[in-house]
């Protein structure tokens, strides 16, 4: 029987709460087709086009309030709703629509006029603090609006990714029900059955076999009270999959790194500038840990890691153990949050996955996305360099 990452273990089940405050996405799986109609397609543009430019009227709007108001004021994405394994963020053209349409009813006549018309602004109507309660919102949808137009386009792919959903499970880990509990499924209450169908089905569907498929063989398990055998047959795969969102994949290992005396070695491209340069460097401070820390050695080659920005982008690495962390035009090289996103983005470069989950889910016509983990970088944005992270390197490049 496979067995949990010991340190995944742990956590799981010392963890109280699963909370994802920010929510920073990243590299999107490759896949092809978005299934979408011309219409749709359109619809979409359309909200996304104008998100973007509110945002861009959001960020006329700060300058010329920092120059009228003498002051430097910073406003920070924030969304509307944390990303929990309980509770995921769900999120669709539709929703964003919805988002920025409640924005607009609910701010005042002149912040509206300033964010959403070409009218010139009265600067002294705009207060200090709802410019920045509503521009932490657009920002936080801006990013949501950006990163579904970089998903959509890959739908079939993320319509697939739905199958590595951990929920039912993390459901049936955390509640202990193992298979001398489920040997007791039909003396559970009825909700509970529920429940457990659910989480059961979800475990059947980590085996990427469809929903519909994994409904009717536990309808037949249920009638011939073998539920237990259901998930004893399913139940490796789960546990596989789960594992899948820690381990550095084979195909992701680095010939360019090496661990001795706690110290991980990797080339870097020598960056146009100090701003850029200051902000590379920013990766050794933040990985940084007992047992562990990062040197990089700046060269001016080809085909080593490298920071690429972009226009309207997502923070994201070309692909898992890739070179190319692709960044935003627009993005505060001093601020801490770009630094901590960077500090993910090298975790990629090295090879380890996201362990958060985001799929499309046909429906609810909307991707889905959760972390697994708070206290991980790889998992959240709020996340931090953890022992498990440096236990999986050592693994990997400590014996190069």
């Amino acid at each position: 029987m496979k067995k949990l990452i010991a340190s995944a273990l742990l956590i799981l089940t010392t963890q109280a709460s699963l909370a994802h405050p920010d929510c920073v996405f990243h590299a999107a799986p490759i896949g092809s087709g978005s299934g979408q109609t011309m219409k749709q397609k359109k619809a979409d543009s359309a909200v996304v086009n104008a998100t973007i430019a509110a945002k861009e009227k959001l960020d006329e709007l700060i300058n010329l309030f920092n120059v009228f108001s003498s002051k430097n004021i910073r406003v920070l994405a924030a969304l509307s709703q944390v990303s929990t394994i309980e509770k995921p963020l769900k999120y669709s053209a539709q929703t964003i629509a919805k988002e920025l349409n409640d924005l607009q009813a609910t701010m005042s006549p002149e912040l509206k006029k300033a964010l959403f018309t070409d009218g010139k602004p009265n600067l002294s109507k705009i207060s200090e603090a709802d410019l920045k309660n509503y521009g932490s919102k657009i920002a936080g949808l801006y990013e949501l609006a950006i990163r579904y137009d970089l998903l959509i386009q890959r739908k079939s792919a993320y319509i697939e990714a739905s199958t590595r959903d951990v929920r039912g499970f993390h459901y049936l880990y955390s509640k202990a029900l193992d298979e001398s509990k489920l040997t007791q499924f039909n003396q559970y209450p009825l909700a509970e059955q529920e429940r457990i169908k659910s989480a059961l089905i979800g475990t059947c569907r980590n085996s990427k076999i469809k929903a519909s498929a994994c409904a009717k063989e536990l309808k037949a398990s249920i009638q011939n009270n073998t539920v237990a055998a259901f998930y004893s047959k399913y139940r490796n795969s789960s546990v596989i999959n789960w594992n899948s969102f820690f381990q550095i994949p084979e195909s992701a290992v680095r010939s360019d790194v090496t661990i001795r005396n706690n110290v991980l070695e990797i080339p870097f491209k020598m960056q146009k500038n100090n701003q850029m340069h200051d902000f590379a460097k920013s990766i050794e401070s933040r990985w940084k840990l007992a047992g562990l820390e990062v040197s990089l050695d700046f060269k001016d080659e080809k085909n080593i890691p490298n920071i690429v920005l972009k226009d309207n982008s997502v923070a994201h690495v070309n692909k898992l153990g890739g070179n190319d962390i692709i960044m935003n035009t627009s993005l505060d090289f001093q601020s801490f949050t770009s630094q901590r996103t960077l500090s993910h983005e090298f975790g990629h470069v090295l090879g380890l996955p996201d362990c958060y989950i985001e799929f499309y889910d046909e429906e609810e016509e909307a991707f889905v996305n959760y972390q697994l983990f708070k206290d991980d970088m790889m998992c959240s944005s709020n996340g931090k360099l953890t022992p498990r992270i440096i236990a999986e390197l050592k693994k990997v490049y400590g014996s190069k």
